[in-house]
């Protein structure tokens, strides 16, 4: 079987690797040495007893196609998966499977309960010879998640009481005037803040996994790792789209300025009208009064934009974040890290 070739920078194994990887090889670019222990650089750590055959790979270099494909649909069992021993997920050209009642975690690595299980990777998981009875397993395994959703739904509503309870005896403290009691609740808050925040995130991180099992169980197919190129068309549609929310930013926010300035003018001139009041100003005083209110109806409307300008560019960010990772290099997920 021939190998395919990758250089240093997309290297499965991780970045600046060299070396033999059983399904792949890969080898330093132009003008840098691979190092005894399959790592690339310039220093003379890496020069000295440098491996001449993943070195210095230069333009000249045989083409991918002429060394012959791997096969993408190759599946390996734990004990004999090419990254490492209890290694599961996708590793660019081949698969890992954990085998039967254990489970494969997000970051890669089988075992059974725990973070295994909560953070479980089903299509990789529960790997038996009959169908059937990994199915039965993957109904269990959803059995268990949906138990420690209800812990974690019982510990955010007993939080929740807390901080309730909290709030009131802070307000209670500030008005007899303890400071120094009323920052002591104050640092309660916050960690029960973090708390609530924690198991919220736990809890939706195990939903998602649920769905996931049901999926699988169900032969049901998950989504497979997007290609390079399409994610790098979303990443840059994605930073174009913050740049020109960005500018929409600004314009709202010097509208909104003038209108400030304007509201201000208005609210003097009444101030100084309401002190000498007669019978002709009292028309101009109306004139005033409903032109204030256009203004401040013009303010909360370009107030409302703001928010929903802001809103859409952390969500374009957001998107951005979890794009980047996949188009540089390989992602973190493919190289068995997460």
């Amino acid at each position: 079987m021939h190998k395919v070739f990758y250089t240093e920078t997309e290297c499965p194994k991780g970045k600046y690797r060299c070396g033999d990887f059983i399904a792949y090889k890969c080898k330093c670019n132009c003008g840098r040495s691979c190092s005894r222990w399959g790592w690339c650089g310039t220093t003379k750590a890496y020069t000295f007893q440098r491996q001449e055959e993943y070195s210095n790979w230069c333009k000249d270099r045989p083409e991918k196609a002429a060394k012959g494909i791997v096969d993408t649909t190759k599946i390996y069992k734990t004990s004999k998966c090419p990254a490492g021993k209890s290694r599961c997920g996708h590793f660019g050209d081949y698969v890992c499977k954990c085998g039967c009642k254990q489970e494969c975690s997000r970051w890669g690595w089988c075992g059974v309960g725990g973070l295994w299980l909560s953070t479980m990777q089903p299509e990789y998981s529960h790997w038996c010879k009959s169908k059937a009875t990994r199915k039965k397993l993957l109904k269990k395994a959803a059995k268990k998640l949906a138990k420690k959703v209800k812990k974690h739904a019982k510990i955010i509503k007993k939080t929740k009481g807390k901080l309730l309870k909290l709030k009131t005896l802070i307000k209670k403290h500030k008005k007899k005037g303890n400071a120094k009691k009323v920052q002591k609740l104050k640092l309660r808050k916050l960690k029960l803040q973090k708390k609530l925040q924690k198991h919220k995130a736990l809890k939706k991180a195990v939903k998602s996994v649920i769905r996931k099992t049901h999926k699988v169980r169900k032969g049901k197919k998950l989504a497979t790792p997007i290609k390079k190129d399409a994610l790098k068309k979303k990443a840059k549609a994605h930073v174009k789209k913050v740049k020109t929310l960005k500018k929409k930013l600004k314009a709202i926010k010097k509208a909104k300025r003038k209108h400030l300035r304007k509201i201000k003018k208005v609210q003097k001139k009444l101030a100084k009208l309401k002190q000498n009041k007669s019978a002709k100003k009292a028309k101009k005083i109306k004139k005033l009064a409903k032109k204030l209110k256009k203004l401040r109806v013009k303010h909360k409307k370009l107030a409302a934009k703001r928010k929903l300008i802001r809103k859409a560019i952390k969500k374009a960010k957001v998107a951005h974040k979890k794009e980047v990772p996949h188009v540089c290099g390989w992602s973190n997920w493919a190289q068995g890290k997460g």
